[in-house]
């Protein structure tokens, strides 16, 4: 838990600094939402995750090797052999609850390279603009106003805080799950299956393709504040 210096943000008045899109989520086979509460403190305060996952070397004989942990700002790679680190480019300088009154993106990684199954990673975003205001049908009846949800308009990004890729599975932690976003051809010959999971008093729909071993989470790291 790292420490923040207070302070003071006019922002839209709706307790973030940016407008809030509207979601129907009805369409969904799986939804959950936050309070304003859980929201504001996901985006204003949010350090990282605290989870795992495993990558198996690439070399013979393969082995299981575990990576854990990541926060906004991380940009570690590691060797796919070895599980030795190669290269720390980190940069929190520009993830810190003041920086984001500025709406620009956050982002950490630790990861092995490559690209699709060949990249192992656990991984934690923000998007600009990241928080969507979710209801239950008709966006402009505030009657289905259900809550507050991570951004799920851009599928070409990992959702949520996490995700990692293994040789059978891979999770995705996120708000809404629709079976027919993961084409089977896309993830051959694994159904993908949703389920909504609490971590540190949070609601997630959780995503798992295959048996879901290769990553989770399990807690949450905010700031605290001087």
């Amino acid at each position: 838990m790292p420490t923040a210096t207070p302070f003071t943000a006019l922002g839209r008045g709706n307790g973030f600094p940016f407008c809030l899109n509207k979601l129907d989520v009805s369409g969904y086979d799986l939804h959950t939402a936050w309070d304003l509460q859980t929201a504001s403190n996901i985006y204003w305060n949010l350090n990282g995750i605290i989870g795992f996952f495993n990558f198996r070397s690439v070399e013979s004989p393969s082995v299981d090797i575990p990576i854990s942990n990541v926060r906004f700002g991380d940009q570690i790679e590691y060797d796919q052999d070895s599980g030795s680190e190669v290269s720390d480019t980190s940069d929190y300088s520009t993830v810190t609850p003041l920086q984001r009154v500025c709406t620009d993106r956050r982002d950490g990684q630790k990861n092995t390279g490559g690209n699709g199954f060949n990249d192992f990673q656990i991984s934690c975003s923000l998007q600009a603009q990241a928080i969507f205001k979710y209801y239950d049908g008709n966006t402009e009846d505030e009657s289905n106003f259900v809550g507050y949800g991570l951004n799920v308009n851009n599928p070409s990004i990992p959702l949520g805080f996490a995700y990692g890729f293994a040789v059978d599975a891979f999770v995705k932690f996120k708000h809404t799950f629709i079976t027919t976003a993961y084409k089977s051809a896309d993830y051959p010959p694994y159904s993908p299956s949703g389920s909504i999971v609490t971590i540190d008093n949070v609601d997630f729909v959780k995503v798992t393709i295959g048996t879901g071993a290769g990553s989770d989470i399990t807690g949450l790291d905010f700031y605290t504040y001087s």
